[in-house]
């Protein structure tokens, strides 16, 4: 089964924008001395931020990694057997499922500037900033990703099965339909005005590109991180266990 970005790949919403928590740094030039490569790559920033990501999976990972686990056989003996093993290994893993969504979610923003600067010319890119750095813009993509659930995601994993673009777009629609009704009427219209203006018609014909790039990059195979996680569970479980048993060997007073 996969142990992270599970659910970080749902989060760039462009069919129903969604993104940052807070904006990108501002470029210290004024807008015009600042090349639309630095714009396109700080509007990416907005629309795909690391901070929102890293909240919505780890959520998520705190919700069903544990109750995925239990659904094998062989764990759920394991921690009947040694109470609280299973939450033992989630502890373990956590820390790095938060640091590999960052480094994911990092490394897809010069990609997705790249389709940006191509795709939309300098005053374009400003007004899509405009909206993902506003109040209401934060307001709607907080929401957004509040709204994210994970769950199916979680259970198709555990039989291998990875999630497709397909099962991206039918989560993300109803994360958006949860997150209108928990944003104000002022950001509603707000975002109304945005997807009603031209600039937001040609985002929606790079949509499925944008989309794609996150998606692949969430669900690539690290060598690295996956030995990571197996050392660090593998670690807990001994440690658990270790524990556990040196505990009821004690004499009872």
């Amino acid at each position: 089964m996969r142990t992270a970005l599970i659910a970080c790949w749902l989060m760039l919403g462009l069919a129903a924008p969604a993104g940052a928590a807070a904006p990108a740094p501002a470029p210290a030039k004024t807008d015009a001395q600042v090349s639309p490569e630095a714009l396109a790559l700080a509007l990416a920033r907005l629309m795909a931020p690391s901070e929102l990501r890293v909240s919505a999976e780890l959520r998520e990972f705190d919700l069903h990694f544990k109750e995925t686990l239990l659904q094998q056989r062989e764990v759920k003996e394991l921690d009947e057997k040694y109470p609280g093993l299973v939450d033992a290994m989630a502890r373990s893993v956590r820390p790095l499922v938060a640091e590999q969504t960052i480094k994911v979610s990092d490394g897809v923003h010069p990609a997705i500037a790249k389709i940006l600067v191509t795709e939309l010319n300098p005053r374009e890119i400003a007004e899509l900033s405009a909206y993902y750095g506003s109040p209401a813009g934060r307001n709607w993509m907080r929401a957004m990703a509040n709204s994210i659930d994970a769950s199916d995601i979680y259970k198709s994993a555990i039989t291998g099965k990875e999630p497709t673009q397909g099962d991206a777009d039918g989560q993300l629609f109803i994360a958006s339909m949860k997150a209108m009704g928990n944003v104000s009427d002022a950001d509603r219209q707000a975002l109304k005005t945005l997807m009603a203006s031209p600039v937001y018609s040609k985002l929606r014909v790079v949509q499925a590109q944008l989309k794609k790039i996150i998606m692949e990059a969430s669900l690539a195979t690290d060598p690295e991180y996956e030995k990571r996680v197996e050392e660090v569970m593998t670690a807990a479980v001994a440690d658990h266990i270790t524990a556990l048993e040196a505990s009821s060997s004690k004499p009872s007073k």
